[in-house]
């Protein structure tokens, strides 16, 4: 289960994701906690929290594909430091801000899109890099260790944000203005710094072909090696099949996170903790959901995979806006577990099916198609705030989880190629 981890490269990769995980769980807990400080209602609340999200995935629409020719023609080591030493500097910033008590919705968007901006270009070279550092037939393993990283940092990360905020403010509710951020946000740059070195220690010996001999530095030649990306994966129907299931997921299944579980916390009257502690149970699911799928490596039959988890995850978001209105906090949190469960198998399957379809020097492409596809998240945010406005939270969640069905369906009936994906 943990072959990965043989390699020493792969481990100094998944130590740097450990700190990094840690880091993005505390700050999407603090996050949206910030934003409902600002504001008196839940419906402003919400819109803003769309906004927050919206401006925060939205760079990866604008610059993903160019961050997947980068990660393709540069060494993959040097842009990721380069990204995450960027990234420290932005949190340097950001907790001088907060400190000095300057906290506003001006600063938190710039915040939002300068951090949006470095993780545009360092998903693409993070994970395209797994292909320098394990062999083709643990991919699927490799991602599935990172993947569940994310996942296990979760339950420690964001339950420890939710109360470290409650402590050092002196309260348990969603309706103070008086927040402790300054503890929150110097933990997360701690954390980015030592995601820095990790990442700084990686060594390895192979180098996509594309980093060597060629005049990389003019414009045209970035836009012809984006052009051969897209027309290459454009004439590849399994490839084609695979980032519209990616789109799908981000639209409906990722806005939970980001969205709709600060409002239930809100909702519910559980305050900091209890977001922490949801989103922590959404990580015990999304670490076992890794687990078992890093034990058992699926090689053959991933599209099915894929396609099951969907709809699952489609039922699990529904069944927990339901669960709200039985007023019981169990339910309520065994939900959450099983959105964790099946969001964690599907986005490492993702990820392994495309760079197992895509060669070597395409990879880093490739991944930034994905890139492309979480601006699907940012299409999301911005219709969940208003949507959760207007109707209620409860019933914006159920549409979304109806519209991770819907397409999980549609995908099953008419996309063939994606059923036959192994």
């Amino acid at each position: 289960m943990f072959l990965s981890f043989k390699y020493s490269a792969f481990r100094y990769l998944w130590l740097g994701q450990v700190t990094h995980a840690a880091g993005m769980w505390i700050d999407m807990v603090t996050l949206p906690l910030m934003v409902i400080s600002l504001f008196d209602t839940l419906e402003e609340a919400a819109i803003n929290v769309g906004l927050v999200m919206f401006v925060r995935t939205m760079p990866h629409f604008t610059l993903g594909l160019f961050a997947g020719v980068f990660a393709d023609n540069f060494n993959r080591k040097t842009l990721l430091v380069t990204t995450k030493t960027l990234v420290v500097f932005i949190q340097i910033i950001f907790v001088l801000i907060v400190f000095m008590d300057y906290l506003s919705m001006l600063w938190i968007l710039l915040y939002c899109f300068c951090r949006g901006s470095t993780m545009a270009f360092d998903q693409p070279a993070r994970r395209a890099m797994i292909t320098n550092v394990v062999p083709a037939e643990l991919y699927t393993n490799a991602m599935a260790l990172s993947m569940g990283t994310v996942q296990a940092t979760r339950i420690l990360a964001a339950a420890a944000a939710g109360w470290i905020i409650a402590w050092t403010s002196g309260s348990g509710r969603l309706t103070e203005i008086d927040y402790g951020f300054q503890f929150p946000v110097s933990i997360i740059l701690i954390l980015y710094i030592f995601a820095t070195i990790f990442s700084y220690l990686i060594s390895y010996s192979h180098e996509v072909a594309n980093n060597k001999g060629k005049n990389k530095k003019t414009i045209s030649y970035v836009i012809s090696e984006l052009m051969e990306g897209l027309r290459f994966s454009w004439s590849r129907k399994d490839i084609r099949s695979i980032v519209i299931m990616a789109a799908c997921f981000f639209l409906f299944g990722m806005v939970f996170m980001h969205v709709f579980a600060p409002l239930f916390a809100v909702l519910l009257g559980i305050g900091e903790r209890g977001l922490g502690t949801l989103l922590s149970l959404s990580g015990v699911g999304g670490a076992t959901g890794a687990v078992f799928l890093a034990y058992i490596n699926p090689n053959t039959k991933r599209g099915i995979w894929i396609l099951v988890s969907q709809i699952a995850l489609g039922i699990s978001l529904v069944l927990f806006a339901m669960s709200i209105s039985m007023n019981n906090m169990v339910i309520v949190y065994i939900m959450a577990i099983l959105i964790g469960l099946t969001q964690s198998i599907i986005f490492p399957l993702i990820n392994s099916v495309l760079m197992s379809l895509t060669p070597d020097h395409l990879r880093g492409r490739a991944m930034g198609l994905l890139s492309l596809d979480r601006a699907f998240v940012s299409f999301g945010a911005a219709i969940a705030g208003p949507t959760a406005a207007y109707i209620g939270v409860p019933d914006a969640q159920m549409v979304f989880g109806i519209g991770c069905i819907i397409s999980g369906i549609l995908l099953w009936l008419f996309g063939s190629t994606l059923r036959k994906l192994d």
